[in-house]
């Protein structure tokens, strides 16, 4: 299977996770494994495979925002990417910690001000 399709494949298994189930430990476990999958293949494809890169980084375009928002992610947390690929990616995830007002927003608030805490330089992307 193309890494790409394998990573839109994962990112819809986790969103088909009923996430109000998270106080069962196997649902948990389930999505840290498919959590830690997506990771696995953004690292892959930026060590392994690095032209496919530009596919991935199609992703931050994609029309799922689940598909966005994980792209945007791992693009800067395993992946090799130039400051205008990080700012979108950036610009995803700031999006959604601005207008999603459920606990995933406020969990991407949380994560952006820990990012720009780890990498001020970040900040001068946005």
């Amino acid at each position: 299977m193309d890494l790409i399709a394998e990573y839109l494949v994962t990112v819809r298994e986790i969103s088909d996770i009923n996430h109000a189930d998270f106080g069962n430990k196997e649902t948990v476990k389930t999505n840290n494994g498919l959590a830690d999958k997506l990771r696995a293949i953004a690292s892959e494809i930026n060590i392994e495979y690095p032209e496919m890169k530009s596919d991935f980084y199609q992703l931050l375009f994609h029309d799922n925002p689940d598909v966005r928002l994980c792209a945007a992610h791992h693009i800067l947390e395993v992946m090799n990417f130039g400051d205008e690929c990080r700012a979108r990616a950036l610009q995803e995830i700031k999006y959604v910690s601005a207008f999603d007002k459920s606990i995933n927003g406020l969990g991407n608030k949380m994560w952006l001000e820990q990012w720009f805490a780890q990498h001020p330089e970040d900040a001068n992307l946005l």
